[in-house]
């Protein structure tokens, strides 16, 4: 809900993967890690951006069999603890939290983002 409403939550540094305007995933990082990666874009969210954002990734991958919609979940390391937040068409992804608090997040596999544009089409 906090994407659709816009909301960007305080503690959280965000990312995109993808197109600029119409990105794979966002992701947002708690402050308290670092995010390990050089594919993810960091971004200065705004609430009017993300809600812009959010419009136009729903616009993009309202048709997808997954049942027209995008994915918002939370972030969690292995042990559980939440490290950040996700949307994206794509609803899984490998997390990896280091003992510096350094994280890594998979952006969604481009074979699946393929399959999903594919069967818009």
């Amino acid at each position: 809900d906090a994407f659709a409403e816009g909301k960007v939550l305080p503690g959280y540094r965000y990312y995109t993967v993808g197109p600029q305007n119409t990105p794979n995933a966002i992701l947002g990082v708690g402050t308290s890690y670092t995010l390990k990666s050089e594919q993810w874009t960091e971004r200065d969210m705004t609430p009017e951006l993300l809600k812009k954002t959010v419009w136009l990734m729903n616009d993009l991958y309202s048709g997808t069999a997954s049942g027209g919609g995008l994915f918002g979940s939370w972030v969690v390391s292995e042990t559980g603890a939440r490290v950040g937040i996700w949307y994206s068409a794509v609803g899984l992804t490998q997390v990896s939290v280091g003992s510096g608090g350094e994280v890594s997040v998979q952006p969604p596999n481009p074979l699946a983002i393929n399959q999903l544009q594919d069967r818009l089409r």
